[in-house]
């Protein structure tokens, strides 16, 4: 069995539909986790949507997993059933540990021969070193969505990737600690009390 974990990115708001949708980066991610999930159609697998940050524009409020998933279903034409959502993380440190509680959830029923990490090319070297962390049980390999060069600036995400790896060893050492009431939280440097597997609810179809 082969588990394909598609890490979150951001949504974008449509304004005539009234609602959210996967942006370019993201649909890339899931496009190239469908063309591996349809090779080899004898084996079994599902799908981990990774992403818990909330959107919200006026009335609507979505998630990126959720939002994932739903493109997935529709435009990847993916069987539900086979895709759980992941909706409690907001950094890739917690999509990794998040997905890690599925896995072993998913455990001893379903222990995955492949575990297949889904994401851009310039985040692969962060997923490496977390996933070394939180998933040195599995057999953890990684694929690389496409990308598109022509609006971003290397220069910015390569910075920004090299800033996130160089903190990481502090991140992850105080990782599951509770914080202090006066420290400061945000998206890329996050401490949170880990999760109790026995509670943690996977979001997954009967």
């Amino acid at each position: 069995m082969s588990i394909y974990v598609v890490l979150g990115c951001s949504l974008v708001y449509n304004k005539k539909q009234e609602k959210y949708k996967c942006g370019e980066q993201l649909k890339n991610r899931c496009k190239k986790a469908a063309i591996e999930f349809y090779k080899d159609k004898e084996e079994e697998k599902y799908i981990i949507c990774c992403g818990g940050k909330s959107y919200k524009n006026e009335n609507t409020i979505a998630r990126e997993a959720e939002i994932m998933k739903r493109y997935m279903k529709e435009k990847m034409w993916i069987d539900e059933n086979r895709i759980y959502e992941e909706n409690e993380s907001m950094n890739t440190i917690q999509n990794i540990y998040f997905t890690s509680l599925i896995l072993q959830k998913m455990s001893p029923t379903f222990f995955p021969k492949n575990v297949y990490i889904v994401s851009t090319f310039y985040h692969i070297p962060r997923c490496e070193k977390i996933a070394s962390h939180f998933l040195s049980s599995y057999s953890v390999s990684y694929i690389s969505a496409p990308f598109d060069f022509s609006n971003n600036s290397l220069q910015s995400i390569f910075s920004k990737e090299k800033y996130c790896i160089d903190i990481l060893p502090y991140q992850i050492k105080d990782f599951g600690k509770i914080p202090d009431s006066n420290v400061t939280k945000n998206d890329n440097s996050i401490i949170f009390q880990r999760e109790s597997i026995n509670s943690f609810n996977i979001a997954h179809s009967p």
